[in-house]
């Protein structure tokens, strides 16, 4: 063991605690979380320190550092931190480098007991070595947040033009255009089926017993409705092969195709991808060939009307929308210019967004490669 460094276990630096069940609790300004994260917030804290947070049950690895009020439901543990002996940032590190999935002790669902986490074993560097070690990590943790903050903000610009120009109507020379008397809508706009002015398609899912040829080592990105409640899309957590796409109903669409999930947990959600993708079947594609415009509309289309793919769900054991009824939903066209401008707008924005979150991705990288060597001390801090 390096000099200086500590052994300890969990349960002489931290109190795990039990979050409570929430169901009774009114809605206010408190952050409540679950495993996935923040759930809804709450009239009430459970505690207004430092803590970490680890799932009692769900996806264990699904680590959070909190350093305000918050509370948590009862399938989530929280933590009273003794900062004598371990700096918090520091531990939530550390335990981030650990696979706590190996203590499952559930049986249906993953789950973790407390009697586990007290004996898990750590080895702490000095108190002072362990701030600078945290402090190196949160440079980039900041970095990603701020990112995501920006990020977030030129998504609201994106709705929010999509808002001004075709629901409040005020397009550039909205001024001078003259109004249909029957329509309603401006002259040269019309009424349209999706399915009039773009084609759709959705993807297929190689056969998983022959994982070794479609799946091992594919470089194609195979997107699932799971993943589209991000606002765009620039890679997939899994891929499949040449021979995968070749062989079975998935299909390769381009870069800058919008992809809506038809059915599942997240139907009605949408994306746009900024590179070349495969996709399940579960996802609806809307091709628009050369004309990149009407990527942008549709996405922005799909975004603000979540709620009309919503409404025409069908199906008793699973809710779908096919993409027969998706084609036939109709709305306002603009005309071809207007589209255009609108898209020139949204290709700034939605480029700035995907470089953005390249940016987050490399900074992600560069972080979980030095996570591991900074615990374990393999990198030398004491000099910074």
């Amino acid at each position: 063991m390096k000099e200086g460094w500590k052994d300890f276990k969990l349960k002489e630096l931290l109190e795990i605690k039990y979050g409570k069940d929430h169901k009774k609790l009114k809605d206010g300004k408190y952050p409540l979380y679950g495993s996935g994260g923040i759930m809804r917030y709450v009239e009430a804290f459970l505690y207004d320190d430092e803590s970490i947070l680890i799932p009692r049950k769900g996806t264990l690895t699904n680590l959070f550092y909190l350093n305000a009020p918050f509370s948590t439901v009862d399938t989530m543990f929280w933590s009273k931190i003794d900062k004598k002996k371990v700096f918090p940032k520091f531990l939530y590190y550390l335990l981030k480098t650990y696979d706590l999935s190996l203590l499952d002790v559930g049986a249906a669902i993953p789950s973790l007991t407390t009697k586990v986490l007290k004996e898990v074993s750590v080895k702490l560097p000095p108190l002072p070595t362990q701030q600078k070690i945290a402090s190196i990590l949160s440079s980039y943790d900041d970095l990603i947040e701020n990112n995501l903050k920006r990020i977030k903000l030129l998504e609201e610009k994106a709705q929010q033009t999509y808002e001004e120009w075709f629901v409040r109507m005020k397009f550039p020379g909205y001024e001078n255009v003259d109004i249909d008397s029957e329509s309603g809508l401006p002259l040269g706009w019309e009424g349209r089926r999706i399915g009039d002015f773009v084609k759709t398609s959705s993807g297929g899912t190689p056969s998983k017993k022959k994982e070794q040829e479609y799946y091992n080592g594919g470089t194609i990105p195979w997107v699932k409705t799971g993943e589209l409640k991000n606002f765009m899309l620039t890679g997939s957590k899994d891929c499949i092969t040449e021979s995968g796409l070749a062989k079975s109903s998935a299909k390769l669409f381009p870069a800058n195709t919008v992809l809506l999930a038809m059915y599942g947990n997240t139907i009605g959600e949408t994306s746009f991808v900024t590179i070349p993708v495969s996709t399940n079947q579960a996802c609806c594609a809307f091709l628009v060939e050369d004309k990149e415009y009407l990527s942008y509309f549709i996405h922005q289309y799909l975004l603000y009307n979540k709620e009309v793919i919503l409404n025409h769900r069908m199906g008793a054991a699973q809710e779908n929308v096919s993409q027969t009824i998706i084609k036939n939903i109709k709305l306002n066209l603009p005309t071809e210019p207007i589209l255009e401008l609108f898209g020139s707008d949204m290709k700034l924005l939605y480029s700035q967004i995907e470089n953005t979150t390249n940016q987050n991705q490399l900074l992600k990288e560069a972080r979980d490669i030095l996570l591991p060597r900074l615990m374990s001390g393999m990198i030398d801090v004491e000099g910074i």
